[in-house]
């Protein structure tokens, strides 16, 4: 071992073109990473074995690159040949072997020098010892285990993050792996989603995803729009402060991926992040002007950067997703005619076509399995983007109930997929307004009315179990406010927060408490707040409150700092992102206080964020 220790310390070690060979070899690795999962698909006895071997020996020989796997991994949740399970063991087993890695550094470095980053590690700290404490599981449970391990694992890994002396090496391979893995998100769907490729990635009632959104490698669209918000934060901030050593070239190529990444967050259709990167936005410029801290060309920028956002709105409404959907949601019909998918069906049948019309039986007496996300949390903003009729009683929705309602006469394009019913077509693509067509593809003022009467005891208790298959789903139209059924999730949620304001429900016990309200498991009250207040009472709405006032503390400090150098300029784009992910808490569930793959960038970016921001000051 002591060989590996010394070979890490010179890996580690300073240089003027160390970033350039820290990205080459993580772009090496990452390859070789999915080379190793197509492998699996060409041959299945293999599994995830062959993957999990690099990933093992890449933290075993160079903890900073193994480092950069563990961030690469965490937002994968499908892959072609690869099941939802297989990935949370390489996930898990990803996460145990870092932190069992690094626990001999991260107990002598505690030992013998003090703790140079306390904030972020105390918090965390006090989180798991709620989770260990207070559970709703049974101790002997396997979701207790669950929960308990992927807490400590990260307790470790942040621990040795703010203690270590060659966070620099750490830092980028960490930005390296977040940059790769958000470029390999929107390549994925672009090809696999989009192009389409349904024989590569075959069709199931749970891909491809809901009215087409983009979701990436990690399949919810909610968390993919949450994972491109912080290297879309990271550019802005970079394009903002014009930062040092940046070429016209680089700066050019900055631009360009600011674009495809604000472009590629609209697609996801997740209006709580879209919102959330505004308001920041915003924040900063008010912010700015206020305290001319900066100049009038970065303030200019900051325009800019708000205008490009605001102008991919409808740029992907009406003139890039209709074509893009249509031909992909064609495709996917053509390849599985039986999947009975309503909402791929809508895609495909209202937009104008050819005017060859040819008479069309349509479909009946077919289930519709509504599609949910594989990673098993609940995105309450319309799980299935289908357009159920209203009912007045819970039943299981048929694609009769599914076809559109404006039943016009008329015959269906000789060049729409089957399936499609009378009266599609030009008739009523024709009848929606711009404004329509923007409040259609994000669907704003949509909700549903789920419900799930029958459901087991394990799976309300399993913090990974994925959505039921088959529910009822009821329109409701009720404006606004109650999009994603918002209303009834935050009256439940603030009902079991009356009863429980002391000593919380426990951890993972929501499921269990929303099905007793609404019928239906949803995940968490969508909003932090409420969750973790819900959950550990008293104790987890001053770990919620104290957690908040630091970051907003630390966005100030951070603004604050010279904008002349990549320290200031990751410390404040972390800063965006993590204000970006408290404002989607608003309206979503916690992902600073959950089994969330998002946690261990969020956390790990923390401790990263505060040591920099520690060395900038010592230099100043």
């Amino acid at each position: 071992m002591k060989f590996f220790d010394s070979w890490f310390v010179s890996w580690a070690s300073e240089g003027s073109g160390e970033f350039r060979a820290t990205a080459l070899a993580f772009c090496l690795l990452g390859s070789a990473f999915f080379a190793c999962l197509l492998t699996s698909l060409l041959v299945p006895g293999l599994g995830v074995w062959l993957s999990l071997a690099l990933i093992g020996t890449t933290i075993l020989v160079a903890p900073p690159l193994g480092f950069g796997m563990v961030l690469l991994v965490s937002p994968i949740q499908q892959f072609p040949g690869t099941t939802v399970n297989e990935m949370r063991l390489i996930v898990g087993l990803t996460y145990g072997l870092f932190a069992l890695r690094v626990l001999p550094f991260c107990v002598v470095a505690v030992g013998t020098s003090p703790l140079k980053v306390r904030a972020a590690t105390m918090l965390f700290s006090a989180f798991t010892f709620l989770v260990i404490v207070h559970n709703a599981n049974p101790l002997l449970s396997q979701s207790y285990w669950i929960g308990v391990g992927f807490t400590v694992s990260i307790l470790v890994i942040i621990t040795f993050l703010g203690v270590g002396d060659q966070e620099g090496q750490f830092l980028k391979a960490g930005l390296v792996a977040i940059a790769f893995i958000a470029v390999s998100t929107v390549v994925y769907d672009a090809f696999v989603l989009y192009y389409p490729l349904p024989q590569f990635a075959k069709p199931t009632p749970r891909w491809p995803t809901d009215r087409l959104r983009l979701a990436g490698l990690h399949s919810n669209p909610l968390a993919t729009a949450k994972f491109l918000l912080l290297p879309l934060s990271i550019i802005a901030i970079a394009i903002v402060h014009r930062t040092p050593k940046l070429s016209s070239g680089y700066r050019l190529l900055a631009w360009i991926m600011l674009g495809i990444f604000e472009l590629a967050i609209v697609a996801t259709a997740s209006k709580s992040v879209m919102l959330a990167f505004l308001a920041v936005a915003v924040c900063l410029l008010l912010a700015a002007t206020w305290t001319k801290h900066l100049n009038s060309g970065a303030i200019l920028r900051i325009c800019w950067v708000i205008g490009a956002f605001v102008l991919c709105v409808p740029i992907w409404a009406l003139a890039i997703a209709p074509p893009l959907k249509l031909h992909a949601a064609t495709s996917w019909l053509i390849a599985a005619p039986k999947a009975g998918r309503a909402d791929l069906l809508e895609l495909a049948c209202s937009a104008p076509r050819a005017k060859e019309q040819l008479p069309v039986e349509p479909a009946s007496n077919q289930t519709i399995e509504l599609p949910t996300s594989a990673s098993g949390a609940t995105n309450g903003s319309v799980s299935s983007a289908a357009t159920p009729v209203e009912t007045s009683s819970s039943r299981t929705r048929t694609a009769q109930d599914a076809k559109p309602s404006t039943d016009l006469p008329g015959r269906r394009p000789a060049n729409a997929p089957p399936g499609c019913p009378q009266g599609t077509g030009n008739d009523m693509a024709e009848e929606e307004g711009w404004i329509e067509k923007i409040k259609g593809e994000f669907r704003v003022g949509k909700s549903f009315k789920m419900e799930q009467p029958d459901i087991a005891a394990e799976s309300l208790a399993d913090p990974l179990s994925t959505e039921p298959r088959s529910y009822s789903a009821t329109k409701r139209d009720c404006g606004l406010r109650c999009t994603g059924q918002r209303d009834l999730l935050w009256s439940a949620g603030w009902e079991v927060v009356q009863d429980n304001w002391g000593s919380g429900v426990g951890f993972g016990a929501w499921k269990a408490q929303l099905h007793k309200i609404l019928g239906y498991p949803f995940d968490s009250p969508h909003n932090g707040l409420l969750e973790v207040w819900g959950e550990f009472g008293l104790a987890g709405l001053v770990l919620y409150v104290t957690f908040a006032v630091i970051l907003v503390r630390k966005a100030w400090l951070a603004f604050w700092l010279e904008p002349n150098s990549w320290t200031s300029t990751f410390a404040a784009g972390c800063s965006l992102f993590f204000l970006g992910l408290l404002i989607t808490e608003l309206f979503e569930g916690t992902k600073f206080f959950a089994i969330s793959p998002h946690a261990i960038w969020i956390w790990s970016l923390l401790v990263l964020q505060e040591r920099a921001m520690l060395r900038a000051r010592a230099v100043r």
